[in-house]
């Protein structure tokens, strides 16, 4: 009367080296794998089977509003304008995909899909609309933001992404240096304090109101920006608050709307995730973040 296992053993094998990882799967000697790089998959062969998703990792740039001129809005949105964003997704990976400035990832379940992609700002560099901007804040002459762009060794996608964004500011007259620290360094002494700017990092949101609430939100613990709007909190209030489900939906659309178009969190891209499984492995699901995966749940038709 007592149910039987599947399997009469689970052996996890702790393969840090993707080399190693895809030549495991290669040989059989492992049956499934969470991460591979995309670099090495054309050594898989036609007995496996290679899972691709796009990630909601993703590298925003903070303007920390408690740096001047980033505290204006017109700045703010002529740095948006003046943003290439193809051009740093072809740079850091040429596989991924673009989104918002909103802080929700596409593959968010509240994900606003009616926000186009490139509204307002496209994703290209608008270096007209930029200047314009600029001429209206005041910059007529363009500007010299003081305080250093910081990037981390966290993640080798940043030092490009910080590369790209001083070169393309550059482009609009925007004048600004940037600096890599240490991934240590930059937790410690630089992360959400006031007078920083930096490329940061943020894993996966499936579900849930966590980035809004905690890094976009005027009281929020993680707010990097320092950016405040009594609109986004009563659209998020209003969306933590709801039992409709459709209410619910349509204030964290707002949200994205605003922190998007007004707000001080730059997207740049979302790096897909690469997995696989030899074929005969069944329930392989693929979580896009690089934190979780369920091959606990796989069965073996074989």
């Amino acid at each position: 009367g007592k149910p039987l296992p599947y399997f009469d053993e689970l052996k996890w094998d702790i393969l840090s080296d993707e080399i190693q990882r895809v030549n495991a799967l290669a040989d059989g000697s492992i049956d499934a794998v969470s991460r591979v790089s995309p670099k090495v998959t054309s050594r898989l062969g036609t007995d496996t089977t290679v899972v691709k998703k796009p990630s909601g990792l993703q590298f925003p740039i903070i303007l920390d509003t408690t740096i001047d001129p980033l505290d204006n809005v017109k700045v703010r949105q002529a740095i948006k304008h003046g943003l290439d964003r193809t051009e740093i997704l072809e740079a850091t990976q040429g596989d991924g995909v673009l989104g918002h400035h909103s802080g929700i990832t596409p593959v968010h379940g509240y994900y606003n899909s009616d926000l186009a992609v490139g509204d307002t700002f496209g994703t290209t560099a608008q270096p007209v609309k930029a200047t314009e901007l600029l001429n209206e804040a005041g910059y007529n002459d363009g500007l010299s933001i003081n305080e250093t762009f910081y990037y981390d060794d966290g993640y080798p996608q940043k030092e490009t992404i910080a590369v790209l964004f001083q070169q393309q500011m550059k482009d609009i007259g925007i004048e600004i240096d940037i600096t890599q620290i240490t991934e240590e360094d930059w937790l410690s002494n630089y992360w959400s304090q006031d007078g920083t700017w930096y490329v940061t990092n943020y894993s996966t949101r499936v579900l849930g109101e966590t980035v809004p609430q905690l890094a976009i939100r005027t009281e929020g613990i993680w707010n990097e920006p320092h950016w405040t709007s009594a609109e986004f909190d009563d659209a998020f209030e209003k969306a933590l608050t709801a039992t409709d489900p459709a209410v619910k939906r349509e204030s964290l659309d707002r949200c994205q709307v605003l922190n998007h178009r007004e707000g001080a969190w730059v997207g740049t891209y979302h790096p897909s995730v690469y997995g696989g499984h030899k074929n005969y492995v069944e329930g392989y699901e693929l979580y896009p973040t690089e934190t979780k995966d369920f091959l606990s749940q796989c069965s073996l038709s074989e």
